[in-house]
């Protein structure tokens, strides 16, 4: 990834908002943090309006990694996308992730916190 990539993918973000699409005004914040992380993992969930430039973005650059982005819309999408390599993941190392994680690792978080005494 060249070492400005973050620098580049935000300035395409100010490019399309001159070009007359407007962004919301958080924009560039979350373009920062896109930039700085989506070069790390495979997939990444965005709002809509950062998945619609994006789209743009990888239309008429190859600035973007190999990073698959889903927005909200597409959660299917996405949770298919985890089944996949779930199920192609080597039983041995689902193994060592039950070691690490618990017996409980693959039941999804469904609330921020848990309540305790």
């Amino acid at each position: 990834m060249p070492h400005g990539y973050p620098a580049e993918v935000r300035f395409q973000v100010i490019e399309l908002a001159r070009s007359g699409q407007t962004a919301k005004p958080g924009a560039y914040f979350d373009f920062a943090a896109i930039a700085h992380f989506a070069p790390y993992v495979d997939a990444f969930l965005v709002d809509r309006e950062c998945k619609r430039y994006l789209e743009i973005i990888a239309a008429e650059s190859d600035l973007l990694p190999a990073t698959r982005f889903y927005s909200i819309d597409q959660g299917r999408d996405l949770l298919a996308y985890l089944e996949e390599i779930e199920a192609s993941a080597d039983p041995a190392h689902l193994d060592l992730v039950g070691q690490v994680y618990g017996p409980t690792w693959p039941e999804p978080f469904t609330a921020l916190y848990e309540w305790r005494d």
